[in-house]
């Protein structure tokens, strides 16, 4: 069973005093209370599981494909596909509670749709459809929360037998269905609209733009509200509150479920910025927006402060990097240089953390932040710590930041990418044609980052790649197993997709399954 349902029955307690009479004849027996109403409290959240089996696919630069399921036990791979173009859609799943998981995956081959479970080798077929379902034409959205609260839409081709015109047909499918569920009719906004799901995993219906502005749809498909804009530029993010922060172009609204339900409420001005927003971010109640060289704080409260001006550090702000509980941390140039900054969140004191050949790909996690620089030909890994602003480094090092999905919920966690002298001699020459990457986690809590660099610290060693790489693609189904795609930096650039175990050193095993350039492109989702 997917859905484990939680009941909490709160019981009065009722105490009968009963007392003597003042004649002393003995007491009247207590009339019978009537009895209290029981309160119903219902959590549903779905179960959290297991994951015996990886789902990945390859992509040739012909367009042919193959679906690849990987066996973590064995590193046993399998091809699954019997068609050239069949596709692959692997949602994440919300599970109530703050969790998540991208186990399940989903194949349509050759008109007939399959689910790729985590524990079971062989795919369940789910339905047969008459029509070819057209190209890219799987999507997805939950009424509830774990695999049965997911609809799958497939978008086939209508009377003209050509996808991508007006009359083109839609169908879901459920994501536990069995062979003999019927598929349901669908829509177009279902298949390509924006998901509107509340706090507890329902659906309150979708956000579609057309032209300029964005219309909402209920559950049930009636189109209840709409929003013009000037060029349709639409971000949505869900509130602790249970609204919407809505940003449409320049323009930041409040928007109350029942506008969306039921068309009641109204959709609030919050802020109206400058130009269509560089980057957006949302940190608990605190919506983030970059506008130009000035980063704005929204809560939901309404209140809208400007925290700092980052012209002065940084000329041309790109994206928010990172955020913690005292600092937002943005990339960008400043001068033609890549550049991070720190921005204090009670001050909006702006500190350089790193101001030539910085990465974007960073982790903000116990007071540090963790991020790379790249002087053209290595990689140097870095910790800042917020409160004495020092920083500390690793050189031929880099840090990967993996988004984990487990059942505590979804954290952040740092795989450590090392150089190292398999000779152990100290000269370079090894690093030509016969060094390696070394593979190891690491727990942000362990570092000292007063140290001059993390040399002097072991990490779980999980193995290592024939040659020099980088890897450039993490699919993590949850907190164990994980697929990463490697990328030789050899003449070939060979990339390559390994898989290893968290909890296990020296688990890094190669699956064989590897591309060149020109040869086409993998993909975990």
């Amino acid at each position: 069973m997917d859905i484990g349902t939680r009941t909490l029955t709160a019981l009065g307690l009722l105490l009968s005093l009963a007392a003597c009479s003042d004649d002393g004849a003995p007491p009247e027996a207590p009339k019978a209370a009537a009895p209290e109403p029981k309160e119903q409290i219902t959590l549903t959240v779905a179960d959290f599981p297991a994951v015996d089996y990886g789902y990945f696919q390859l992509t040739s630069d012909s367009g042919n494909k193959t679906l690849f399921q990987l066996e973590y036990a064995t590193n046993n791979l399998t091809p699954l596909n019997k068609s050239t173009n069949a596709q692959f859609y692997r949602p994440v799943l919300n599970l109530g509670e703050g969790r998540s998981t991208s186990a399940w995956a989903f194949m349509e081959d050759g008109g007939r749709l399959y689910r790729l479970d985590p524990v079971t080798e062989t795919p369940a077929q789910m339905s047969t459809f008459s029509n070819t379902v057209c190209d890219n034409g799987l999507s997805g959205y939950q009424t509830a929360v774990g695999l049965a609260g997911l609809q799958i839409v497939l978008r086939l081709p209508g009377t003209d037998a050509t996808c991508g015109t007006p009359d083109d047909s839609y169908v879901q499918v459920a994501g536990d269905a069995a062979p003999t569920d019927t598929p349901a009719a669908s829509s177009a906004h279902r298949f390509s609209g924006m998901p509107l799901n509340t706090t507890d995993g329902s659906l309150a219906g979708f956000a579609v733009t057309s032209g300029a502005s964005v219309v909402f749809y209920n559950a049930a498909g009636d189109q209840t509200a709409s929003l013009s804009g000037t060029s349709g530029q639409l971000n949505i993010f869900l509130r602790q509150d249970g609204h919407f922060w809505l940003v449409l172009d320049s323009v930041v609204y409040d928007v109350p479920p029942e506008l969306v339900t039921n068309n009641q409420g109204t959709a609030t001005i919050v802020d109206t910025l400058s130009a269509t927003p560089t980057a957006l971010a949302q940190d608990g109640e605190t919506l983030l927006a970059l506008d130009g060289t000035q980063l704005i704080l929204l809560d939901e409260s309404g209140n809208v402060n400007t925290l700092a001006d980052v012209s002065a550090s940084l000329d041309t702000p790109q994206t928010i990097a990172a955020t913690s509980a005292a600092y937002v941390y943005l990339y960008g140039q400043n001068g033609g240089q890549d550049s991070l900054v720190a921005i204090d969140r009670s001050s909006g004191t702006l500190y350089t953390v790193a101001s030539q050949d910085a990465r974007s790909d960073v982790a903000a996690l116990n007071g540090r932040l963790f991020y790379n620089t790249h002087d053209g030909s290595d990689f140097t890994a870095h910790v800042w710590a917020e409160t004495s602003q020092t920083d500390a480094s690793l050189a031929t090092a880099r840090w990967v930041s993996i988004q984990t999905l487990g059942e505590g919920g979804t954290d952040t966690a740092l795989l450590l990418h090392q150089l190292v002298d398999p000779n152990a001699d100290g000269d370079n020459d090894p690093y030509s044609g016969q060094s390696y990457r070394a593979l190891m986690w690491m727990d942000p809590v362990t570092v000292d980052i007063t140290a001059s660099d993390l040399a002097p610290y072991t990490y779980a060693t999980y193995g290592s790649t024939s040659t020099v790489s980088e890897v450039v693609e993490v699919d993590l189904s949850n907190k164990e197993r994980l697929l990463l795609e490697v990328k030789s930096t050899t003449a070939t650039d060979r990339q390559t997709v390994y898989q290893l175990n968290r909890l296990a050193a020296n688990s890094l095993k190669s699956t064989q399954v590897s591309i060149t350039p020109g040869q086409g492109s993998l993909d975990f989702r």
